[in-house]
């Protein structure tokens, strides 16, 4: 299978790569970090543009995820339970992100 270099499979491949690099900054930079904020508007700003493609639970789920750890009030376990499901979300868009590229038939 050859990759065409179209709108849709590059923004899905940067959209992949720059999962990948918050799931870096997660792990390296504290919570407080603005970055994340960014990184979620460009994941709605890709859903927006590519309907279809993400499902709006999903999104909702990683941006509701992403503004309670940039706005941290909470500890221990429950801070936990919110990084889990970030992280959960951020799989979610890589394994999403490879099956629109590769066109899995599942």
């Amino acid at each position: 299978m050859v990759f065409q270099f179209t709108l849709f499979n590059s923004a899905t491949v940067a959209l992949i790569l720059l999962t990948a690099a918050m799931v870096w900054v997660r792990f390296r930079y504290p919570l407080e970090k603005t970055w994340p904020l960014f990184y979620y508007a460009i994941v709605a700003a890709y859903w927006v543009s590519f309907w279809d493609t993400l499902s709006l639970w999903w999104v909702g789920v990683g941006v509701a995820c992403g503004l309670l750890l940039r706005f941290e009030f909470m500890g221990g376990w429950v801070l936990k339970g919110v990084r889990g499901l970030e992280l959960i979300f951020f799989a979610y868009v890589i394994w999403r992100g490879a099956d629109l590229l590769l066109l899995w038939p599942w």
